[in-house]
């Protein structure tokens, strides 16, 4: 079962107005995070797995989509946190 969590020892991160901005230093990508993504952030910052990501954000966001939907918009972050090198998967 693959788990993911944020690379913390590579980036710098700030909140700013309510939106978080995380700078992957090696690279110096910025990757921006409002909401139920600043939620993600924080929960990826020990390793889970996606149905205990899906759980932690339905629980803790009022508006959540059913849980199926939720997973899908999970995984679109997840993709955009790869693609800024923020993200580390592990099995």
């Amino acid at each position: 079962m693959h788990r993911y969590s944020i690379n913390i020892d590579e980036i710098v991160v700030r909140e700013i107005d309510g939106t978080l901005i995380i700078l992957h230093e090696p690279s110096g990508h910025f990757f921006s995070a409002e909401q139920s993504g600043a939620i993600l952030i924080a929960l990826l910052a020990v390793p889970r797995t996606m149905e205990e990501l899906v759980k932690e954000l339905h629980a803790r966001t009022t508006d959540a989509p059913d849980r199926e939907s939720l997973r899908s918009d999970i995984q679109e972050f997840l993709n955009r946190l790869a693609r800024s090198q923020l993200l580390i998967e592990t099995e």
